[in-house]
């Protein structure tokens, strides 16, 4: 009989074990505190940096690095083959596609359609809406502020890169449809830096920092070859397609074209953009006066503009009918008329916007249901990287804290 054998005695041996329970749920909980720490730093520091990069990406107090586009000297090219052939750009692959004004996608099934009706918008309006290149003086411009009430919510910044990935820029536009904004061709297209812009932030009713509806980002580019080719005045503008159907929210003027003599273009009209020789390009101002003529392709006017408000919108309003429509595109300054002018929405731009938006499967001006999932994107795709880094670190930390109750 073996009389170094020790059996402990039963209270003893249910002490002990309590004692080793205490112990290990001492560790898991002292485990445990220490992985919710790890995790809480973990998430902290990510959250940091995404802030971080967040905030380089739209610090707007930094104006210099988004000077106002000057345009060109305006000038016309005869002799040129197809002048009105469109070219595409794809933001993504940077592929460039040109197909001739007599292509299948560049004619309207339905042609002599002469205006599109304007849309609101989904965006509650505030309480109080209001819906009422060179600078003439008296200097009458109003500043509008706040942006979010209908016409002014349409009315879209632009903060461009250029071809070089280096120069910045800025312009204005108008956005005419759930995913399109028009805007001056010199704005997206810059000759000096190698033509299409490589990146295009658009930005609605843009009120200095505030930015009410978010942004998007343009996917698809067109303009006319008389422009990215030629460099001609006559064909300076362009059609922007959004990476989200911003425009839902927005609304949107309508647009119009008619005969050059008609006396819409030289009656009182409006125009509202992003002027860089006041409040540092990042408030809206709007003017109104009369227009003074009118040919096939260009249209001036008197209302005071400066460098930064190349591509935006000159309209005219119906107080009968309580209805807005575009009629042309600001780009240029005085050119020794006395008035600053920009490219007319003649019937032959405005059938084209419709069979472009046609051609990606849109309405040409239908409403279509707004994707509100791109005014979240940016905070879901935060929110998303948090949790998965999260959620590994949880995996890595349990693995580790195993490893070692085995041991």
């Amino acid at each position: 009989m073996n009389r170094n054998f020790q059996t402990l005695h039963p209270s003893k041996a249910l002490k002990k074990k309590r004692n080793e329970t205490n112990i290990l749920k001492i560790k898991g909980e002292k485990g445990g505190r220490e992985m919710k720490k790890a995790l809480l730093i973990i998430f902290l520091l990510i959250l940091t940096i995404l802030l971080s990069y967040s905030e380089e990406e739209h610090v707007f107090g930094q104006v210099a690095d988004w000077p106002p586009i000057v345009p060109p000297e305006p000038h016309e090219v005869e002799g040129s083959e197809d002048p009105t052939a469109v070219e595409i750009f794809d933001v993504a692959t940077r592929k460039v596609t040109q197909l001739p004004s007599q292509h299948p996608t560049q004619q309207l099934v339905k042609p002599d359609l002469h205006s599109t009706p304007p849309y609101q918008g989904s965006a509650k309006l505030p309480s109080g809406a209001v819906s009422p290149l060179d600078v003439f003086l008296p200097d009458d411009r109003v500043r509008i502020t706040p942006t979010t009430s209908y016409p002014w919510r349409t009315v879209v910044k632009l903060f461009a890169t250029g071809a070089d990935g280096i120069t910045t820029w800025s312009g204005s536009g108008a956005i005419i449809s759930t995913y399109y904004v028009l805007t001056a061709g010199h704005v997206v297209y810059d000759h000096d830096t190698g033509g299409w812009a490589s990146s295009v932030e658009v930005v609605p009713a843009l009120d200095d920092e505030e930015r009410p509806y978010g942004s998007a980002w343009a996917s698809k580019m067109r303009s006319y070859t008389g422009w990215t080719q030629d460099q001609d005045h006559r064909h300076d503008w362009a059609l922007v397609t959004l990476n989200w159907g911003i425009g839902g929210l927005t609304g949107w003027m309508g647009r119009m074209t008619a005969d050059p003599t008609d006396p819409v273009y030289t009656g009182a009209l409006n125009t509202a953009g992003y002027p860089g020789d006041l409040g540092g390009g990042l408030q809206m101002y709007w003017d109104s006066d009369n227009g003074r003529t009118a040919d096939e392709h260009n249209h001036w006017y008197f209302m005071d503009t400066a460098p930064g408000q190349s591509g935006s919108p000159v309209w005219v309003y119906y107080p009968d009918t309580d209805q807005r429509y575009i009629l042309t595109i600001h780009a240029y300054g005085d050119d020794g008329s006395g008035s600053n002018h920009g490219t007319r929405l003649n019937q032959d731009k405005f059938d084209r916007i419709i069979a472009w938006m046609r051609a990606d499967g849109a309405g040409g001006g239908v409403v279509i249901p707004v994707d509100k999932f791109g005014l979240l994107a940016p905070y879901i795709s935060v929110a998303s990287t948090i949790l998965v880094a999260t959620v590994a670190t949880s995996i890595f930390v349990k693995r580790v804290k195993n490893r070692k109750e085995k041991q």
